[in-house]
């Protein structure tokens, strides 16, 4: 028997040792619980709803804007702003830009002014964008500008008919600011690599699996057994601290045996008390004087022994600590009387 690495299959008592070298000459693995989450169709489940989330965030990153804020209600009017407009992964795509503006009159002399709002792009004439008093509501104004430099200009007259610009004390108030939607260009671009990314993906997640499962077993393949079992029960143990299902590992604990076996190792036992009792009585009635040769000149070669030694108290040895102090005296009375 093998002690505690035994155990009842069936009623009979096999070697974990000689089953384990069974099992890996026939090729059989052992049955391991497997997580759910290793389930073939929960990884593809999990694959697409990480696209579907992906898709999910692109939709929305597209749709926030690069805020420029030129001016508000509390700062003074500027009359030039420049805005370089950029040119993503080279591609030249028109950028979209939302131009936000709102304008009030400081006082009621100054309701009649007149606002304009115009682009100009390098030496290009201006391009007017929006024109009214301050009782007029400024719209947003959406534009797509190729990647460049501009600048957008907002001029104040006294009024509609005037060609002569404010250029000091600002009679109004003005707010204004520039969105620009600097992703929305890649739009199609990005669906279709998030998209193919997650394809490919779903394609070769099973690939990739089998091929670390295969380089895994051949690592296995050149272990020793006990060294096989150590790593199986090893991974097992990490599977449940990670928050798998429970372990049940039979070499780290104390067997337990069924009501079953341990009747049968009982009448084991029973059998050989009454075969040792056979054997004692028919030895008792063996009238036979028996002699062993060996003995008697093994004695005599050694002579008459004395006691010296292992009378009186016993006292304790200060130079012997461990196991290993012991064998280590034991050695070197070998090592004199070999001298």
């Amino acid at each position: 028997m093998d002690g505690h690495y035994s155990r009842y299959v069936r009623g009979d008592l096999v070697s974990l040792i000689k089953e384990d070298a069974k099992q890996e000459s026939e090729g059989e693995d052992a049955a391991k619980p497997k997580s759910r989450r290793n389930h073939p169709k929960v990884r593809i489940i999990t694959t697409i709803v990480t696209c579907i989330m992906l898709n999910i965030v692109w939709m929305f990153a597209i749709e926030v804007p690069s805020s420029n804020e030129v001016m508000d209600h509390h700062t003074s009017i500027k009359s030039s702003h420049p805005l370089k407009v950029p040119s993503l992964l080279e591609l030249e795509h028109d950028v979209p830009i939302v131009v936000i503006c709102d304008f009030k009159p400081k006082n009621e002399s100054s309701i009649n002014a007149w606002i304009e709002i115009s682009l100009n792009h390098g030496n290009s004439e201006d391009t007017l964008l929006w024109e009214g008093n301050t009782t007029d509501t400024c719209s947003n104004i959406e534009l797509s500008l190729q990647p460049g430099n501009y600048n957008f200009q907002t001029k104040i007259y006294p009024n509609k008919n005037s060609n002569e610009e404010i250029l000091s004390d600002k009679p109004i108030t003005g707010e204004l600011t520039l969105n620009m939607y600097i992703w929305k260009p890649l739009e199609i671009e990005g669906y279709i690599i998030l998209n193919g990314l997650g394809f490919i993906l779903m394609i070769s997640e099973g690939a990739i699996r089998n091929w670390i499962k295969k380089r895994k077993v051949a690592r296995s393949k050149n272990l020793p057994l006990h060294k096989q079992r150590q790593r199986e029960e090893w991974e097992q143990v990490m599977q449940s601290m990670s928050g798998g299902e429970a372990v049940v590992i039979d070499d780290l604990q104390v067997h337990q045996q069924d009501d079953a076996a341990n009747e049968s190792m009982e009448l084991q036992r029973k059998r050989m008390r009454e075969q040792f009792a056979a054997q004692t009585e028919s030895a008792d009635n063996d009238t036979d004087e028996f002699t062993d040769d060996a003995q008697a000149i093994l004695d005599k070669e050694l002579g008459e022994g004395t006691t010296e030694g292992l009378e009186g108290a016993l006292q304790k040895d200060e130079s012997i600590q461990t196991v290993g102090d012991i064998w280590k005296q034991l050695s070197e009375e070998d090592n004199k009387k070999k001298k």
